[in-house]
């Protein structure tokens, strides 16, 4: 199923491309702070919440069953691999060669890696469901040349407070080894953090060339179009007499083979057209130059949700930094020895 833009009036719709795109990159770095399935479960079905209210639960599941799936398979390949020193024996997957052993911390971790999966497809599903594509790709690429002090002195101290609390909740003691010094070891730490912040915003304040920007617009829109003329060369097909649903895989691949040169053939048309219109459109004449019709603005839930998300970092650190990040592990192994 092609994931394609929806229009809506939910609270997803009224965000700022960019700050969906900040949503997408937050979520899965928090979804790499936990490997426990209550914490990351939780997050999941919260962003699922949003996602269903914005898009539709139908919509929600044509997209993401066919990959339940490829998630369960690779979740249980990891469960083979993820028995820390000490984890609680229960059985062996094959008892007859003692192979494969099942441990508690293992079936915990892998149902938690099944859930940071589906966040990461989820979030991206959702930017591409509720935000058009010129939108996005205005986000992506330059729009201004002048920006006000406030802005950029904003944006560098919240960069610079996460980094700073990534840095000593998660890397504290790595810091002590390069420095005894406590004041140092911050001051170095502090510095880093300024640094990578400031130079993010210059790399971000650039952001693509309008090249890219197109390739990205015309990426996303073609998708839906290409599917639909998938479709119908399929349909030509059947209505021709050919047989193309076999019950068998390899005879479907074999039948729809004899697809693909329509398929390709109209691609590359459909693809010379749009280079001939773009040219014709004087798109190649000043580029660096270019001006824009509209522009992208921060409102009162872009600023709602960045402080939701940045909530979600530090308490993600938080609750790493006191022990807590695998508290389901800590309550079944005190059932078992007590």
């Amino acid at each position: 199923m092609a994931i394609t833009y929806k229009r809506g009036d939910s609270f997803l719709h009224s965000l700022d491309a960019r700050t969906k795109l900040i949503m997408f990159f937050a979520l899965t770095f928090i979804s790499l702070l936990f490997l426990d399935p209550l914490v990351i479960g939780s997050l999941f079905f919260g962003l699922y919440a949003l996602a269903a209210n914005a898009v539709g639960r139908k919509t929600i599941a044509q997209s993401s069953k066919p990959l339940i799936v490829i998630f369960t398979v690779f979740s249980l390949y990891n469960l083979y691999w993820l028995r820390p020193e000490g984890a609680i024996h229960l059985f062996y997957l094959f008892p007859w060669w003692n192979f494969f052993p099942i441990t508690v911390e293992g079936l915990i971790r892998s149902m938690a890696l099944f859930f940071r999966f589906f966040i990461v497809v989820l979030a991206i599903h959702t930017v591409l469901y509720t935000t058009a594509s010129a939108d996005l790709v205005l986000g992506l690429t330059k729009r201004e040349s002048s920006r006000q002090l406030k802005n950029i002195l904003i944006y560098v101290a919240i960069v610079t407070a996460l980094l700073f609390s990534t840095i000593n909740l998660s890397w504290g003691e790595k810091l002590q080894n390069i420095s005894s010094n406590a004041a140092v070891a911050l001051g170095i730490s502090l510095v880093a953090s300024l640094a990578v912040a400031a130079g993010s915003y210059w790399l971000l304040s650039k952001g693509l060339p309008p090249e890219i920007g197109l390739t990205i617009s015309l990426g996303f829109s073609t998708v839906g179009i290409l599917t639909e003329q998938t479709q119908k060369i399929m349909d030509a097909q059947k209505a021709r007499g050919y047989e193309m649903e076999y019950k068998n895989p390899l005879l479907r691949m074999k039948a729809f083979a004899s697809s693909l040169i329509p398929i390709f053939f109209a691609t590359i048309e459909r693809a010379e057209n749009i280079a001939i219109a773009i040219l014709t459109r004087a798109f190649d004449f000043d580029i660096r130059n270019r001006t824009y019709r509209r522009t992208l603005s921060f409102q009162r839930n872009d600023y709602v949700m960045l402080a939701i998300l940045l909530f979600l970092l530090f308490a993600g650190l938080g609750i790493n930094y006191l022990g807590l990040g695998r508290i389901t592990e800590v309550i079944i192994r005190s059932l078992f020895f007590n």
